[in-house]
Formats: C-alpha cells, structure tokens, sequence
C-alpha cells in the first residue's frame, strides 16, 4: 500500500511539473494570437471568413489551397465565434498546447520520465513551436497529431490491443487530413514498427490499410494539389540547394521565422548552447565507456531508434522529396519533427548520471531556448504591425483620399492590410479600398500598380515605389495618398523573410516618404 501511494505522489510531482510546464507553454504564446495575419494565414482567412461552409470547402478543393481541409473545418467552427483574426489561430493555439504533455508522454513511453519533462520543457519554450502555435495554418496541428499517432503505435506494439490500432488507423488518417507532410513521419514510424515487431506486421499493415480507406475520400484532391501551379512556388522562392537546407535547419532547430536564418542570437548565447549539448555528449560517451563490457552496449534500444527516427524524419524525407521532385524544403514543412527532436535532446541531456553535470547541460540549453523565445517578443523580431497601420489610417483617412500598399508576395488575393481595414470599415464605410503596389511575381520585368489589383506579387524598393507612384498619372488626382509598405532588400522580402520590420507612408504631391510614428522601430 505505502509503495502504492508513493508511486501515486511520484505521479503526481510529474503532472504538477508538467501543468506548470504548460502554463509557461501558453504564457509564450498568447502574446501573439492578436498579432496581423500575414502571408499565408491571408489565405486561410480569404478561405474560411464569411463564407458558408460549402463554400470554404469548396475554396479548399479549388486551386486557392493546396493543403487538405481538417484545419479549415475547425478555423471555419471558430471564426464563427468572433473576430476572425484571434479565432482562426485557436485551432493552433490548443493544438500546440497538446503537443507539451504529449512529447512528456512520448518521453517516458520510450527513453524515461526525465527526458520527457526536458522533452516538453523544450517544446513549451521553443521559439519554432511558439511561432506555429499562434499561426493560422495546418502546421501546430499536424504536428500534435502525428504524435498522437506514434502513440498510439507504441501503444498497440506494446498491448497490441484492438483499440490501440483503431486509434493508430484514426490518428494516421487525420495526421493527412491536416497537412501533407504528415506522411515524412508517418511513414518512418511505420517503417520502424515492421522492422522491431515482426510478429505484428499483420495488424500493422490491416491498421495502415484502415487509414488509407480513411482517406480515400479526399485521395483525387491530394492528387490534383500534388500537380497544382501552386506547388510550384516553394520551388520558385526557395529552391533546393545545400546553402538552403543548411539555413532551414538552423531556423527550424534553433531559431524561428522571424529571426533571419543568417544571423543566430548572439555568440555568447550560441555558445552557451553548444556547452549544455557538449557537457551532454561528454555525459553519454562517459556512460558508454563504463558499459563497455556488457555485450552488445552499443547496439542502440529501439525506443532510442525510434525517436531519433521521428527527429530525422522530417528533415530526410523532406530533402528526398525535393531532390527527385518539386522542393517542400521549407522549416515549416519540418515542424511534426520537432517532438522527436526534443525528446532525443532530452534522452542526450539525461544520459549522464552524473547529477550536476545533468543539471548545467540541461540548464545551458533550456536557457539557450528560453532566451531565443523571450527574443521573439522584442520589436525587430515581431510580425509587421498593419493593424496599428490601419489605425493610423482610419484616424487620418479623408473621402478622396487613397491607399496603396506595397505588396509583398501573398498567396491570397488580400493583403495584410485589407484584414484589419475591413474590421474598421464596419464602424467607417467610408475608408477607400486598398490598392497594390508591385510586380506581379510571374512577370518580375514588369513595374505595375493594379487599383484594387489581386493577386501574388513581388515588392518594389521602397525608393522605386515612391519614385512610381510620383510619376504615375493615375494618383495624381488623391490630395493625400497612404503608402504601406514594410522595409527590407526586396529579394529577401520575396525568398526568404523581412529581416526588419519597418512603414512608410506617402504623401503627395510632395512624395515624401517618412517614417511612420507606428512603426515598430521607431
């Protein structure tokens, strides 16, 4: 009984720390849900708002998405609730939240309690897994249920009961409802479990089978958006080289979208991390040392294999895919790696028996993250402020006067901008619609300003916009025009990022281009 009601304090220690885990988890993530809608989270939005549901499924099918529709059904549940702008982000937001206690369980299902915690410690600060639980897109969630697939793969191998390989067929199924690059890890862990447990190879392949009969019904869709124009583009912004995978990674390990992926933190915090990762490989050649004479001591324990299997899945499956195709390789497309990742951190971090070096290498490392993720909330790092920017417009906007944004590449026929003008125009009808200012992205030669023009665009320098809209006939007639844009060298802007984040506003017939007093930097 004493043994019993000890096991059931240990127990309950581990929830406690893994509330408190999660509660840092939310306390990092909030801050952002209210943020702008921005790049592809416009197409999400152009997909799901005020529309029946019908017609979002209908838009999902169509060439607007090429993604499959489990996350636009719950987007499209939420926006039903209020401002559509918070709302489409809570399907993420819960997704990413599940994900913590998740990589705790699948920590302690296969490499110890210990290096569960650290595993869920790491995803609750991980400024990769921050950035895609407050994002408007598939990536949160495809990544919590891919886990809950492995688990409940490693559930059935280990019970091999019934339940476990419906919910195994189940969690698959809806794995690839929600985002295609579900498969790179799907299949690796399949592929582990018929190698480990041959004598379930029967089950396991009836259970996969299961989920593909599951996702027959969408199986024409995801053929046609394999062979869509717009899968088409990653390979147009980012195409396939060694110097790009070696960016990505860094980014999708280390860092978060909005820190440039050629410039880590600080030496002193780079070095800090590489420290904690040394004191833990010293910890672990240490322990293989002293295990030397057991028999087979470097033969690694499938559970080992297993989560370094789902850590690598990603990044390898993603760079074969690329290779022989169209290029994924992008760090979101990397995101249902990132449990896997933390967990094999965390299993490297406790390798070590030795108490205080566990601690400082665990610290060191935690302490790299949780600065990384604190860096996100500093103004050069955040998403452009187009709502203080509307803002400032309806404060200003006169009848007569004119708005043109200077539109990066969108991948919906809205702008950053449109979003938070709409929201105004509710209580203001009278604010103008945006125009575009840019070069359509299929034709780079050729200069443009489209009124009311939709569509994906390249940005124009921001010296070339307004030397453009100064000698354009067509905005001469405004006495004041609004010129957005948010500053950057243009091909970095269009291929990778803004690397700062800053506005302008035109005013004519001066055009003089000054900064604006809602800007982040100013």
């Amino acid at each position: 009984m004493r043994e019993r009601a000890g096991a059931l304090s240990k127990n309950q220690q581990i929830a406690l720390i893994l509330g408190l885990i999660t509660l840092i988890g939310l306390a990092l993530r909030i801050p952002s849900m209210n943020d702008t809608l921005l790049w592809d989270e416009l197409s999400t939005h152009y997909v799901v708002f005020d529309r029946s549901f019908g017609g979002m499924l209908d838009m999902v099918r169509g060439e607007q998405e090429v993604s499959p529709p489990l996350y636009f059904i719950f987007a499209w549940l939420f926006a039903q609730l209020g401002d559509p702008s918070l709302t489409m982000r809570l399907p993420s937001l819960i997704a990413g939240l599940a994900t913590i206690p998740l990589t705790y369980l699948l920590g302690a299902w296969t490499v110890g309690r210990k290096a569960g915690l650290v595993g869920a410690l790491l995803i609750a600060v991980s400024p990769f897994m921050i950035f895609y639980s407050a994002e408007a897109r598939p990536y949160g969630m495809v990544t919590c249920l891919t886990l809950l697939s492995t688990l409940s793969l490693i559930a059935a191998v280990r019970g091999n009961r019934l339940r476990w390989w419906v919910a195994f067929a189940f969690f698959t199924a809806a794995s690839m409802y929600s985002h295609y690059t579900a498969l790179f890890v799907l299949s690796a862990q399949f592929i582990w479990a018929l190698v480990y447990f041959k004598g379930l190879r029967f089950r396991m392949l009836l259970a996969g089978a299961g989920s593909v009969v599951l996702f027959l019904p969408w199986l024409p869709e995801y053929l046609a958006d394999s062979d869509s124009p717009g899968a088409s583009v990653i390979e147009a912004l980012q195409p396939f080289t060694a110097a790009a995978v070696r960016l990505d990674l860094s980014q999708w390990a280390l860092v978060h979208p909005f820190v440039p992926r050629t410039e880590l933190p600080g030496r002193a915090f780079q070095l800090l991390l590489v420290a904690g990762l040394a004191l833990a490989v010293a910890g672990l050649l240490r322990e293989l040392w002293l295990r030397r004479d057991q028999p087979f001591f470097w033969r690694p324990d499938r559970w080992v294999v297993l989560v370094v299997t789902l850590a690598l899945a990603a990044p390898v499956m993603a760079a074969i895919v690329s290779y022989v195709d169209v290029s994924v390789y992008l760090p979101r497309n990397l995101a249902t790696s990132w449990p896997g990742l933390a967990v094999s951190m965390g299993a490297l971090l406790m390798a070590n028996r030795m108490k205080v070096l566990r601690i400082v290498s665990t610290g060191l490392v935690v302490f790299y993250y949780g600065f990384i993720a604190v860096s996100m909330f500093d103004d050069e790092y955040q998403r452009p402020d187009y709502k203080g920017a509307a803002e400032l417009i309806a404060d200003e906007f006169k009848p007569g006067d004119r708005i043109v944004e200077y539109a990066s590449f969108q991948p919906a026929p809205i702008s950053p901008l449109d979003v938070p003008l709409d929201e105004l125009r509710e209580s203001q009808p009278d604010i103008a619609q945006v125009d575009r200012l840019g070069i359509p992205a299929r034709k780079l030669s050729d200069a443009a300003i489209q009124p009311g023009g939709i569509g994906r665009y390249a940005p124009l320098p921001v010296e070339s916009a307004a030397s453009l809209a100064k000698r354009t006939g067509n905005l001469s007639g405004p006495e004041k025009l609004f010129l957005v844009t948010p500053g950057g060298d243009p091909l970095e802007i269009v291929r990778i990022f803004p690397d700062a984040v800053s506005y302008t506003h035109l005013t004519l017939p001066t055009s003089t281009l000054c900064s604006s007093r809602w800007s982040p930097s100013h």
